[in-house]
This record gives structure tokens, C-alpha cells and sequence, in this order.
């Protein structure tokens, strides 16, 4: 799968995390993955934990492979100093840049061409005191605006925003060290892609956003850096139940 050169395509997939219980899917999941991501994975407290980490590292593998003929356990990782993972430059499709994210109930997963990128799915609800929260972390126009909302809908906004700030902030590469009240976003949940996106000072570039509703109640938001002037990006969702619909899609290697 390669992007139209008229409309560069960003892929994300979203789906369900692996269910509990000794089930060939898991195995499968298990099996993918290195044996750092394999003892990490095995670290979990809480079992919905492990299987949504499971899920997502064993996706992201499953996903590259639809770029590039290399086995989902044949690719290799670093991260960078905050933690931002990357592909080892020796590996073919070095070029791919990838970003995950996942809930107890979701895992998504984006994948794009040589362009720093990032995906975030958040569940809403699942914080409470969102005033506080927004006062504390995101602009002032953004928690006044969630203040000024009726307390039902308060935190479908709030959720949104975060998302996209965590989109933003993984495609950075800056984790945490990046305070979310340093940019903001103007956002109707009702049109959630009529978007503007005031970045912090020093950034100088042009980046493409895209925010819609994962049932149940859930957001997801990503981004991409983008050549300002050039073809819209186009986000191309594919929404499965199960990872394993996904790994059947592969083509068969030898």
C-alpha cells in the first residue's frame, strides 16, 4: 500500500484489544513481539493492561509490514531520549514513522512516509474534575471555554482537546517535557475536523489534523507534519474487531 502521490495517505487502524484467556489470537500477539517487549508485557499488574500493550505492539508490527516486505517480528526499535519510539535505520523502509496508542477498551496505531506523526485515543469519562483539569493544563481561552459549557458536555470537549494535544505531542517527540498549555486548539465536537491549531512560538512548521469519535465513547486524534501549499493529507481509518483481522490481510512470506 502506497500513498497517491496526488494525496498523501496517512494509515491508522483501530481495534479491539486481544481478549483474556488462552486464545491462538494472543499467542499470535505474544509470539511478534521482542523479548523486551515480551518481559515488559509481562510486568502487568492488571491483566486489561498487559492485553491492551500486548495488542498494540504486536498492531503497530502487523501494520508496518503493509508498507514494506518485512516480517512483522523482524522489525526492530529504539526510542529516543523522551521515549519516542523509532525504527533502526539499517532496517528496510527506515523511512516509515509510526505512533500507537491504546485505552482498556482501544489500541490504534498510525503509520506515515517521512513525516513525524502521532496518534492518541482517549476514552471519555474517564477523568473527572475536567475544570480543574483544564485550568491546570491547558490554555486559558480552552478552560474557559470548557467552563462555560454545560457540565454534561464538558468532558467530551475536554477529551478531544487532550487527545489532540497528545497527538501533538507525540509527533514532537517531547512526551511530557512539552506543556500543553503552550499551544491550543479550536475545536466544535460537533464538526470535530473544522480544526485550528495555534502552536507554541518555535514551531515553525505546518502540521494536518484529523479527530473523530471511536465508539463506544472514545476520541481519537492525529497528526502529521505537513508541507504547507502542498496536497491535503488523507487519513485513511480502518476500524477492526480484532487484530487478527488485520493480520490476515498480510501477504504470505516464504
Amino acid at each position: 500500500m502506497q500513498p497517491n502521490a496526488a494525496q498523501p495517505e496517512i494509515a491508522i487502524w483501530v481495534v479491539n484489544p486481544v481478549e483474556a484467556g488462552d486464545n491462538p489470537t494472543q499467542n499470535v500477539c505474544y509470539g511478534l513481539l521482542s523479548s523486551a517487549e515480551k518481559r515488559r508485557a509481562d510486568r502487568f499488574m492488571f491483566e486489561p493492561d498487559r492485553l491492551a500493550y500486548l495488542t498494540a505492539h504486536a498492531l503497530i508490527r502487523v501494520c508496518l509490514s503493509q508498507h514494506a516486505t518485512v516480517r512483522p517480528e523482524q522489525w526492530r526499535f529504539a526510542t529516543t531520549t523522551f521515549g519516542k519510539p523509532y525504527l533502526l535505520k539499517n532496517l528496510p523502509a527506515s523511512h516509515l514513522q509510526f505512533s500507537i496508542s491504546h485505552t482498556r477498551q482501544k489500541v490504534a496505531c498510525l503509520v506515515a512516509h517521512n513525516a513525524p506523526c502521532g496518534v492518541d485515543i482517549e476514552q471519555v469519562g474517564r477523568v473527572s474534575k475536567v475544570c480543574e483539569l483544564a485550568e491546570r493544563f491547558f490554555t486559558p481561552k480552552e478552560a474557559q471555554i470548557i467552563r462555560s459549557m454545560k457540565k454534561n458536555t464538558q468532558p467530551i470537549h475536554f477529551t478531544a482537546l487532550w487527545a489532540l494535544k497528545e497527538a501533538y505531542s507525540k509527533a514532537k517527540g517531547l512526551g511530557l517535557s512539552l506543556p500543553y498549555n503552550t499551544f491550543g486548539f479550536d475545536v466544535c465536537t460537533d464538526q470535530p475536523n473544522h480544526i485550528s491549531f495555534h502552536p507554541p512560538e518555535e514551531d515553525r512548521d505546518f502540521w494536518s489534523f484529523h479527530l473523530q469519535v471511536i465508539e463506544p465513547k472514545h476520541w481519537l486524534a492525529a497528526t502529521c507534519r505537513h508541507t504547507q501549499g502542498k496536497p491535503a493529507l488523507l487519513y485513511k481509518l480502518q476500524v477492526a474487531d480484532c487484530i487478527q483481522d488485520v493480520i490476515s490481510g498480510l501477504p504470505r512470506y516464504p
